[in-house]
């Protein structure tokens, strides 16, 4: 019999990218000797992902214990399907992910949901089977948030796992790499130290843990005849150029012959580090440069200057077959001449073959600093064309009055729908749209 069913509640395309993190809560799991079922969201071919009927439906199970991981964008949606499943169904629900460790509280004022983890649920899921199997109190699990007789409580927090090889390896005889494009996406660290005002800090702090560089390539030998490729989620992989030299050595020792992909950050790329990288068959690399304004660049702290980004945008070119860079709009207090700033940097990139840019809405994130200084400034994004963490179309909010209600009711708790209020938004906005109806056209034809 099945102790606890995980599931993956991403709303969107299928054949997404591998959902690593609740991988390594199931083989955690089933180390402490639990059964447990994994199932996929993403890889369901289902009409009107986003309607929580449907959702509700897929997480129906047999086990008296459901386990979801869930993002900003799905948030309204698991919300609603987790009442209607337990309208129907006995069952426990444990919430983990990004979205449950902000607003944790109100999240289960508005919901159902019975417990949530908060940060990092490899030791923290096994010790709340632990303590529903016993009947013992959770209020000796740290990290969490529950409901005790009526009352919500919140336990004191939980301190980072500091040995990773200490985590198992991720369940991946759960899956079939052939659903998720043949690639396997590793984290060899967790946490990044810098500053930057928008980014989410909710489970890893700003902390950095790292796994041993042997650890990560006896991963890669268990799974390497089953990926085309790798993908290294790390916030920043570079940030240890002994480290990443070591990986790459280690990948040609071991004869892993696969290509790969990592993100970077302006300022930490030496020629001789890109060029290690390369000959072990680094391919790809992303780079956050986030904005062409040197003002908006100061103010996010992102400790460098557009002239530094654009210098290594086109030396990583050098190296690598391509380079993703990546930009925002619609900062607080970005001005106008701010907006075109970044749009001409970006529009430099679109020059340079191989070099792609992407540029997405700032999002106002909870966890963030960015969020703490301006969330009386945040407004709802009637149409979310330009949001980024919002539903993807054609699954626009609004074609989901009960979640739209939702979210217009609680913007503390879903605040990744809205926007910053800025200068000259419905021109950014305008221009935005007539770009991308551009790049749409050029890519049909």
């Amino acid at each position: 019999m099945t102790d606890i069913t995980l599931v993956n509640a991403v709303i969107g395309a299928s054949r997404g990218q591998l959902g690593i993190g609740l991988l390594y809560i199931v083989a955690s799991l089933e180390e402490a000797g639990y059964s447990v079922e994994f199932t996929d969201y993403q890889n369901e071919d289902v009409k009107r992902k986003a309607d929580p009927k449907v959702l509700a439906q897929f997480m129906k199970s047999s086990a008296s214990v459901i386990g979801i991981s869930v993002f900003c964008n799905a948030l309204p949606s698991v919300i609603k399907a987790v009442n209607l499943l337990k309208e129907r169904q006995d069952v426990t629900v444990i919430l983990g992910g990004p979205a449950a460790s902000v607003s944790t509280e109100r999240i289960l004022e508005l919901s159902e949901v019975d417990i949530a983890v908060i940060g990092e649920g490899e030791r923290a899921i096994v010790e709340i089977m632990e303590a529903l199997d016993t009947g013992r109190s959770l209020d000796s699990v740290r990290g969490i948030c529950y409901r005790d007789n009526g009352h919500v409580v919140t336990t004191p927090e939980r301190e980072r796992i500091a040995d990773l090889d200490s985590v198992p390896f991720p369940a991946y005889h759960h899956i079939d790499f052939g659903e998720y494009r043949r690639e396997a996406n590793l984290i060899t660290a967790r946490g990044c130290p810098f500053r930057c005002t928008f980014c989410v800090k909710s489970i890893w702090k700003s902390r950095k843990t790292f796994r041993s560089i042997e650890n990560v390539i006896e991963e890669l030998l268990q799974i390497e005849g089953s990926i085309d490729r790798i993908n290294l989620s790390d916030d920043t992989f570079v940030l240890e150029r002994e480290r990443v030299q070591e990986f790459c050595e280690h990948l040609k020792k071991e004869g892993i012959d696969k290509d790969w992909s990592c993100t970077g950050r302006v300022g930490m790329l030496p020629d001789s580090l890109m060029e290690s990288m390369h000959r072990a068959g680094c391919d790809t690399m992303f780079l956050g440069i986030e904005s062409g304004s040197s003002s908006i660049l100061k103010k996010i702290k992102k400790d460098f200057t557009p002239e530094e980004a654009r210098r290594d945008i086109a030396r990583a070119r050098q190296h690598f077959d391509r380079i993703y860079t990546s930009y925002m709009w619609g900062f607080p207090e970005e001005s106008l001449d701010d907006f075109y700033d970044t749009m001409m940097f970006q529009m430099e990139d679109v020059q340079i073959p191989g070099v792609q840019p992407v540029m997405t809405l700032v999002t106002p994130f909870q966890s963030t600093t960015l969020y703490s200084e301006y969330s009386h400034t945040i407004k709802f994004m009637t149409d979310n064309t330009y949001n980024g963490s919002t539903l993807p179309p054609p699954e626009r909010l609004r074609g989901y009055p009960e979640l739209e209600d939702l979210v217009r009711k609680n913007p503390d708790v879903f605040s990744s729908f809205y926007y910053y209020e800025n200068e000259g938004f419905e021109e950014k906005c305008t221009l935005v749209d007539k770009i991308r109806e551009r790049e749409k056209s050029e890519g049909s034809a």
